[in-house]
């Protein structure tokens, strides 16, 4: 439901932006919505429909919602099942994640798929970067360190020193975009889907750029535009919107962590 309403308020909520009618991925996230909407409205016949049209759109579509296809094309169109079970193993699902489905043991196609699923994982490793997927989340965990240590300070539980703390926020900040400038921006097109807690989840992208500019850094306004990023796939017009309309916070790192030091310091 909460994927469902992710899509709602893309189509409700976003703003015009230049260039925004050239947008190629805007028909893609149009169409799920619309089989989104269908699905959770109990149209599932319908709904399997509107999304092969939408997976018809563009070669790599979003793991979440090859997800939210499987679970109504296992009960009512295998041949599709069959299709969005091998684009997933070759993006980078294992084969383990297909076992929370039980009905899929009952076909006969799913146990070729079984005995023969290292070749998808071959595939996965060399139509992926996997340089680039290895640094987005070696970055994305020292984002997460970051943050607890932002929060622990806050709630006067651990100390840090300001210095640290615009050293490591400046520091995140710059690995970014030393790692779009080599590989490119951070997506499931380049690096394939991810897996956590065996649930299909959006790449940790969208949380390390809001992590960003809560410390006070506008990347997204001052490095990319919204072509590069909502049209091209690499992030949703949600998330764009929500990261650009971050104005309220200081305008470089080091005045927002002093901002943040000065406030809470003398719990210490």
């Amino acid at each position: 439901m909460m994927h469902f309403l992710f899509y709602v308020l893309i189509l409700f909520q976003i703003p015009e932006y230049p260039g925004q009618n050239e947008c190629t991925f805007q028909d893609y996230s149009n169409l799920i919505t619309k089989a989104l909407n269908l699905k959770y409205e109990n149209q599932p016949i319908e709904a399997n429909r509107i999304f092969k049209l939408a997976f018809s759109t563009i070669e790599t579509p979003l793991g979440k919602d090859l997800e939210e296809a499987l679970e109504i094309a296992i009960e009512h169109d295998d041949k599709h099942a069959n299709l969005l079970v091998i684009k997933l193993l070759k993006g980078g699902i294992p084969i383990r994640y297909f076992q929370k489905y039980e009905s899929l043991n009952e076909r006969s196609w799913f146990e070729d798929i079984r005995n023969d699923h290292q070749k998808y994982t071959a595939y996965f490793k060399s139509h992926f970067n996997q340089d680039l997927r290895r640094n987005l989340l070696k970055l994305r965990s020292r984002d997460s360190i970051f943050n607890v240590e932002f929060h622990q300070f806050r709630k006067g539980e651990r100390y840090k020193k300001l210095d640290r703390f615009i050293e490591e926020a400046e520091g995140i900040s710059t690995s970014f975009l030393e790692l779009v400038k080599e590989y490119g921006f951070p997506s499931e097109q380049k690096i394939g889907y991810w897996l956590r807690y065996n649930e299909i989840q959006f790449l940790p992208t969208r949380v390390i750029l809001i992590h960003i500019h809560q410390t006070g850094d506008k990347i997204l306004q001052n490095h990319f535009t919204f072509q590069e990023l909502v049209c091209a796939g690499n992030l949703s017009e949600f998330d764009y919107d929500l990261i650009h309309d971050m104005s309220s916070i200081d305008s470089s790192i080091k005045a927002r962590m002093t901002s943040f030091y000065t406030k809470y310091k003398d719990q210490y």
